[in-house]
């Protein structure tokens, strides 16, 4: 596994509980299940045997969106072998090698695949769904152990790097590295510096892609583990810990900051205290400034958040908001039981369904649905912070943290960014965070992210401009991973494989009640 460059509030207690509703009921009597599908996609791709014939491809008369400018490169010849993007240029000025599969592009738009920098794995189908929505690099935040006929985390990395798993490039941190007491039951409990730069090194030695740092850390703990990181040339990147502010992070070198965490407690106005993620405090605060007893001006204070804002885009740290998870946590209990009942809940894993329903969400079941209004009131003003985090060119990812509730594997990206764009983030910009970004912020830009000459070939073939409408990115002709074309046929059989084992699942769970199972998130 290839090693990257990444180099790694206060009152977030209820932010580490953001996956806690994905743990409690992850059953084992449903693994045959999804060995069962895992080994009939294998069987049904010929990714191997075809090799030669699909991966060999040349896409005629498209429309090309690079995303290295703003700009679309009208009636192009693409050609891909190998799994590499070999030429571009205008139509009938490129040879098509003998042999090569040619595509029909008129009318059409070939645009980068997407990334989702924050997910957790924790079933191949997951990774099936997101390949259907154009989803083909993700960033896995904690790595979990084999579970019965369920493969590690690494295990299903080798499968898709060895074409034996249709599913997207995963890089993939090891066991989260917390403090004490750690709030994770498989993370790894730190208690000194040394104990930290042991972990370090122990994790740079299986090699996992970037090592994931968490709330409970105290300072001396993460500036050694961050020490150590940055000597390796390992990346860190997680939770800004609660001890800490965004500058010591940043002046640290942390790579990337999830959920946007210290960006609201770092900028509170003098006399204001916010309380934990979801708190009854936070809850009452909303619902004063949507009554008019506050304004946001007496709650936040812009010029602190401006200041933060030009530190953090002077840094190489990027910021990975996450909104979509806030958005599903915070839905009126009435809105979540009525998208319980929707067609798209379908295509879940049911080893976390269970946890959707708000009455066994501990997270949110106490909250009254007035509680939940003054929540999305302050979800509302981390989106117009996002927009200003944006115009003080911070450097921002598409993450969704899937498969939390309602945050849907493949389908939330595309949510992500459309909320990005609802912020104010220009579209433009929002491709760029889903794409070229996230190839920028691993340190292998040119390599993917981009459709040009030499880049890994993951793409995808759209009916309509996506520079246009941020919608466009949702219809999807076909996808190009690692240079095997799937087209939309072929797309719809995975999903509804999907589908059909997940409608298994089900019925296992309720014939058989669910174990626990705990996979650091």
């Amino acid at each position: 596994m290839k090693r990257y460059q990444i180099t790694s509030n206060t009152p977030y207690l209820g932010l580490n509980l953001l996956c806690l509703a994905i743990l409690l009921s992850f059953s084992l009597q449903v693994l045959s299940i999804t060995n069962s599908v895992q080994n009939r996609s294998q069987n049904s791709d010929p990714v191997k045997s075809q090799q030669g014939q699909i991966r060999n491809i040349a896409f005629t008369n498209v429309s090309v969106v690079p995303i290295t400018t703003n700009e679309v490169l009208a009636n192009h010849t693409v050609v891909i072998q190998d799994g590499k993007i070999r030429k571009i240029g205008p139509a009938g000025e490129i040879k098509i090698p003998k042999g090569t599969r040619t595509i029909n592009g008129n009318r059409k738009f070939l645009a980068p695949g997407l990334a989702d920098m924050h997910v957790h794995l924790m079933e191949p189908n997951q990774a099936r769904m997101m390949v259907n929505y154009g989803v083909t690099t993700v960033r896995n935040m904690g790595v979990c152990p084999r579970k019965g006929s369920i493969p590690s985390t690494l295990e299903l990395i080798k499968q898709v790097n060895q074409g034996e798993f249709l599913g997207p490039r995963i890089l993939t941190a090891g066991p989260i590295i917390d403090g004490s007491p750690k709030i994770w039951f498989e993370s790894v409990e730190i208690q000194s510096v040394d104990e930290g730069i042991s972990e370090v090194r122990r994790q740079f030695e299986v090699p996992y892609d970037f090592i994931k740092v968490y709330s409970m850390l105290s300072p001396y703990t993460f500036f050694g583990i961050a020490k150590e990181a940055n000597r390796l040339g390992m990346p860190f990147a997680g939770h800004v810990p609660e001890s800490m502010t965004i500058h010591e992070a940043v002046k640290a070198g942390m790579r990337t900051m999830e959920h946007m965490i210290g960006f609201d407690s770092g900028t509170l106005a003098k006399g204001i205290t916010l309380g934990p993620y979801g708190s009854a405090q936070r809850a009452q605060i909303g619902l004063d400034i949507k009554n008019g007893v506050l304004s946001p001006e007496e709650v936040f204070d812009s010029k602190k958040l401006l200041a933060l804002a030009d530190e953090v885009s002077k840094s190489n740290t990027w910021v990975v908001p996450t909104l979509s998870i806030f958005k599903g946590l915070m839905k009126s209990h009435k809105a979540k039981k009525r998208a319980l009942r929707k067609s798209k809940i379908a295509y879940v894993t049911p080893l976390i369904l269970d946890t959707w329903d708000p009455a066994k969400d501990i997270r949110v079941s106490w909250m009254s649905e007035k509680q939940l209004a003054g929540q999305r009131v302050l979800d509302h003003l981390n989106m117009e912070r996002l927009k200003k985090l944006s115009d003080a060119g911070v450097k921002l990812l598409i993450g969704t943290d899937t498969p939390n509730p309602f945050v849907f594997d493949g389908l939330s990206v595309h949510t992500e960014m459309g909320l990005f764009v609802k912020a104010g983030v220009p579209t433009y910009e929002t491709i760029r965070a889903a794409t070229i970004g996230p190839a920028h912020s691993i340190d292998e830009q040119g390599k993917w992210g981009e459709v040009i000459e030499g880049a890994r070939a993951d793409l995808v073939l759209l009916k309509d401009n996506p520079l246009e409408d941020i919608k466009h990115y949702r219809n999807i002709v076909g996808v190009v991973l690692n240079g095997l074309w799937l087209d939309r046929s072929k797309l719809k059989e995975m999903k509804a494989e999907v589908a059909a084992d997940y409608a298994k699942g089900r019925q296992t769970i309720l014939e058989k009640p669910p174990g626990l199972y705990l996979c650091a998130h």
